[in-house]
C-alpha cells in the first residue's frame, strides 16, 4: 500500500488584534410602565488595539489541505469617544468610553497552502469561538454641569457582562518551511460576529426601569475582531 502523508504540527502563535463595534442608537426607546421613553444610551462605537497570545494545532495531508485549532488569550480592549452638546448645538465637553475585556478564541478552521518549496502562502475559513471571562467599562472626560448627566452618573447607571459568541474568520498568511520547524511570519485574520444585532433590546438588558437604582447592561461582545499574528510550529510527519 502507498504510504499517506499526514503531518501534525502544534505551535506558539500571537500578536496584535483589533476589536470593535458602533454605538448603541443615540434615539433608543425602551419600555417603561408600559410606554416607552426615549434615550440617548451613551453606549458609543468602540474601537481599538490589544494583544492575543495562545497555542495553535495544525493537521494537513500532502502539506496542502487540512484543519487548524487552538486556544488564544486576548485583551480585546477598545475605546470611543462623544461630543456632548448643548440643545443648541454648542460643543460642550468630550467623554471617553473604554471597554477592557480579557476572552479566550477557539478557531476552527480549515485551511490550504500552496504546496511550494519553502514559502508557501496559505488561506483559511472557517468560525472562531469566543468567551469571555472578564469584561469592564469606564466612562471619563471633562465635566459640564450643561449635559444631561454627569460622568459619576454614568459610571454608575452602565454597566457590562461579559458575552460569548461566534465569529465566522477568514485568515491569509504565509509560513516557511525550516526543517522540522514552520515559521510564520505574518497571518491576518478578521472575524465577523454571526449573531451580531444592531438593536437597544438585543445588546442592553434594562433593570428597575424609570425607578431609583434603574441600571442599563450591555453586553460585552464586539461586532468583528482583526488580529496579525506570527507564529512558530514544531512539525511531525506522519505516514499512514
Amino acid at each position: 500500500l502507498q504510504a499517506f502523508p499526514f503531518d501534525l504540527s502544534a505551535g506558539i502563535k500571537g500578536g496584535a488584534t483589533m476589536s470593535g463595534a458602533p454605538e448603541v442608537p443615540e434615539d433608543s426607546t425602551y419600555r417603561v410602565n408600559g410606554s416607552q421613553r426615549q434615550i440617548d444610551p451613551q453606549y458609543f462605537g468602540l474601537i481599538g488595539v490589544g494583544g492575543g497570545v495562545g497555542v495553535s494545532i495544525d493537521a494537513r495531508v500532502d502539506n496542502t489541505v487540512g484543519m487548524e485549532t487552538g486556544l488564544q488569550f486576548s485583551a480585546d480592549n477598545a475605546l470611543g469617544t462623544n461630543d456632548i452638546n448643548s440643545p443648541s448645538g454648542e460643543e460642550l465637553a468630550t467623554w471617553t468610553q473604554r471597554q477592557r475585556t480579557q476572552a479566550f478564541h477557539v478557531p476552527l478552521l480549515i485551511k490550504g497552502s500552496i504546496p511550494l518549496d519553502k514559502v508557501r502562502p496559505y488561506l483559511g475559513l472557517g468560525f472562531e469561538f469566543i468567551f469571555q471571562s472578564k469584561s469592564s467599562l469606564e466612562y471619563s472626560g471633562e465635566e459640564t454641569r450643561q449635559a444631561d448627566r454627569n460622568l459619576d452618573e454614568i459610571n454608575e447607571h452602565n454597566t457590562i457582562e461579559t458575552s460569548n459568541y461566534t465569529a465566522f474568520q477568514g485568515t491569509i498568511g504565509m509560513e516557511i518551511d525550516a526543517g522540522p520547524m514552520r515559521i510564520v511570519p505574518f497571518e491576518v485574520r478578521v472575524g465577523y460576529n454571526l449573531a451580531w444585532d444592531e438593536s437597544f433590546d438585543k445588546r442592553i438588558d434594562v433593570s428597575n426601569a424609570g425607578q431609583n437604582g434603574e441600571r442599563f447592561t450591555y453586553d460585552g461582545q464586539y461586532l468583528g475582531h482583526v488580529s496579525l499574528y506570527t507564529g512558530v510550529y514544531y512539525r511531525w510527519d506522519i505516514d499512514v
